[in-house]
């Protein structure tokens, strides 16, 4: 579908916000701040609040990032190879 003009356009966005609601909740969990989500999604950050409260998807109190880590460090696997290649 092909937005011809805005108000076709505001729709596919604030379509594309609404099914993207537990991305977006898991992003705000994870500390990322509304007003940028918002601006992501391109919708208003006042109706992209209220759908997240209607969704009724598990959200920090004040949205805000934890003081602590969330989960613990793991390591990264590296490749096998040790010592880089000689040009």
């Amino acid at each position: 579908m092909w937005a011809t003009n805005e108000a076709e356009w505001r729709g596919m966005r604030m379509t594309l916000a609404v099914k993207s609601l537990s991305a977006i909740a898991a992003r705000l969990r994870a500390g990322t701040n509304i007003e940028v989500l918002a601006r992501a999604y391109g919708c208003e950050v006042k109706w992209l609040g209220d759908q997240l409260v209607k969704s009724r998807l598990p959200l920090d109190p004040d949205g805000s990032r934890p003081l602590g880590p969330t989960s613990s460090w793991e390591a990264i696997p590296l490749p096998a190879r040790t010592k880089m290649p000689r040009y």
